[in-house]
């Protein structure tokens, strides 16, 4: 399951206890929209671009950052 419609530049942190990056806070910046890694979302941190899974990391604000259309 995929998040549905996160605004671009949403502010994330990395919510899994066990990964390497917990703690850190980013930028959410779209589907990694490559083949093979369809399960997986672009996050900023400090000017680099890390590939994700949705489980890792949590949306700061999602009563701004969940768009419904």
């Amino acid at each position: 399951m995929t998040l549905p419609y996160i605004r671009l530049g949403a502010e994330i942190r990395v919510s899994n206890p066990t990964h390497s990056m917990q703690g850190q806070l980013g930028r959410y910046m779209g589907p990694a929209e490559l083949p093979g890694m369809e399960d997986r979302h672009r996050i900023c941190f400090d000017g680099k671009v890390h590939l994700m899974q949705q489980e890792d990391f949590e949306l700061l604000y999602p009563e701004r950052d969940l768009r419904a259309d």
